[in-house]
């Protein structure tokens, strides 16, 4: 490829999918949104960034409500959910980032180290605790009484 071809090196730097995927098995979806919003940010498409968190506080009430509330999820292993959500991840920022993300990198574009997606996950999981606890408490602890175990 001559110089010709490529466009303006980006000046952003953005997060690789593999780190965003990673962050995600391990903060859960608030990770990913927080991520995936930001690379939105940083692609140029901002418009982006309101729909990602509508989408990713969605995913994340449904979720953890299933989790807390249907039994038949008790007999799931508890590490099939961040495989399942941690994959979503992937195929959406695949499927919506993915060209521009190959664009980023083919014109000489940067990426955030991965202990950054890391420290964003640990976060992300932290503030999840934090809402699980005090959805916990308001309820009287009715939802964790149906838990499975």
């Amino acid at each position: 490829m001559t110089d010709d071809q490529l466009g303006p090196v980006p000046q952003n730097k953005i997060y690789k999918p593999f780190a965003i995927q990673l962050a995600t098995f391990l903060g859960g979806p608030l990770a990913a949104g927080y991520l995936i919003a930001e690379n939105f940010k940083l692609l140029g498409e901002p418009e982006k960034i309101k729909l990602t968190w509508i989408h990713t506080l969605l995913a994340t009430a449904v979720i953890y409500t299933a989790i807390f509330v249907v039994p038949a999820l008790k007999n799931i292993p508890s590490y099939i959910f961040p495989i399942l959500y941690s994959g979503l991840a992937s195929f959406l920022v695949q499927r919506y980032q993915g060209n521009k993300i190959r664009e980023h990198l083919v014109n000489g574009g940067q990426f955030y180290p991965t202990w950054r997606a890391l420290l964003i996950s640990v976060i992300a999981a932290m503030v999840t605790v934090a809402i699980m606890f005090t959805v916990l408490v308001l309820t009287n602890n009715q939802l964790l009484q149906k838990m499975p175990h």
